[in-house]
């Protein structure tokens, strides 16, 4: 199962619905869903606010779980979207941490 079809079954089986997920992620409704209707492909970025306003570990979504059937090409993306999403995270915290050097400066 691909990361999106995964997040998007936690929020169906959590109650949740999109509405809220794209206001606590500030993701607009119409780019979430096709997000995660696979219309769009979902960046790091994206997934990063995902798992922030979902309260979820950054890898909850790529733990396979026995008897998930994925292919190949599945793995595949998702290895590539994970390296991608620690890179931003890092570049992220990396900028923060500037940031508030920058402000301590002041």
């Amino acid at each position: 199962m691909e990361v999106a079809a995964k997040i998007k079954e936690y929020i169906t089986n959590n109650s949740l619905s999109i509405d809220e997920l794209a206001e606590a992620t500030e993701i607009t409704k119409e780019e979430l869903t096709r997000m995660l209707e696979g219309a769009q492909p979902l960046d790091a970025i994206s997934y990063y606010y995902i798992c922030k306003a979902l309260k979820v570990p950054f890898n909850k979504f790529f733990e396979e779980q026995k008897g998930d059937n994925m292919t190949e090409e599945d793995k595949l993306y998702e290895d590539e979207l994970r390296k991608r999403a620690y890179s931003d995270y890092e570049r992220l915290n990396t900028t923060i941490d500037e940031l508030e050097r920058l402000c301590e400066g002041e």
